[in-house]
């Protein structure tokens, strides 16, 4: 038996056709502190995101280009983006098992047009 062979067939792989990018990659978090003078002095601090938001996209909502859904789960997943218009698109942090999150550039001129791309996402480490 061809060990190399063996490991390739035994890894699973999904292509998703088509996924459609609108989360937008100008967002920051910020953290912040704010004080309240008069009657009862207080500090409060907040932490929030402004701007636009990153798209979080879990395995299980995703359908492959054969109709089926994705696992729930999916053990150290590998996501490769084919684009398949203009609009730049690019992974946020490291994939979980659970999902990933997704965002495209915004252009020159801060348009708004929708990244289309297809995901292709290998399952690195079978367990």
């Amino acid at each position: 038996m061809n060990l190399t062979l063996d490991y390739l067939r035994g890894s699973r792989r999904w292509s998703v056709p088509g996924f459609t990018v609108w989360g937008n990659a100008q967002s920051v978090e910020v953290s912040f502190l704010g004080v309240e003078a008069g009657g009862v002095d207080r500090v409060v601090f907040g932490h929030n995101v402004i701007g636009g938001h990153s798209q979080d996209v879990k395995f299980v909502d995703l359908v492959d280009s054969k109709g089926n859904n994705l696992p729930e789960q999916i053990s150290e997943p590998a996501v490769i983006l084919i684009p398949r218009n203009s609009v730049p698109c690019f992974l946020i942090g490291k994939p979980s098992s659970a999902g990933f999150k997704i965002a495209r550039a915004m252009g020159a001129s801060g348009a708004s047009a929708h990244g289309l791309v297809d995901l292709l996402i290998m399952e690195v480490n079978p367990g």
